[in-house]
Parts: structure tokens; sequence; C-alpha cells
């Protein structure tokens, strides 16, 4: 949100404006895949059954 109407208020111009809200929704839309993966890895490494241990060794791509 900050990235978005930041240089609004600074008073930037229309190229400055656009390249900081492409920035913003690269973020918000990039931040949800990295999370999974990154929570799917943690979580499937501290899971056992009947002694097994899992682990997830996808990368954010796959």
């Amino acid at each position: 949100m900050i990235l978005s109407y930041g240089p609004g208020l600074v008073g930037a111009g229309g190229v400055t404006l656009g390249v900081s809200s492409l920035l913003a929704s690269f973020i918000i839309l990039a931040f949800p895949a990295f999370v999974t993966v990154w929570a799917l890895r943690y979580r499937l490494s501290r899971t056992s059954w009947r002694g097994i241990r899992f682990s997830f060794r996808g990368r954010v791509p796959d």
C-alpha cells in the first residue's frame, strides 16, 4: 500500500507512480507463492509417520 500511494503523496510524476504500482502489485501477487512453499517445506521437514521422515524439495516455480 505504501509502495502504491507513497510516491503520489510526495508529488512524484506519472512514470514513478506507474512503476511503484507495478512493483507493489508484483510483491502482493508473488509473496503468497513464496510463503506457501516455505511453510510446506517447514511443516513436512518436521513430520514423521512410523519413523519415516518427510521432506519437500520443491522450488517456488514448481
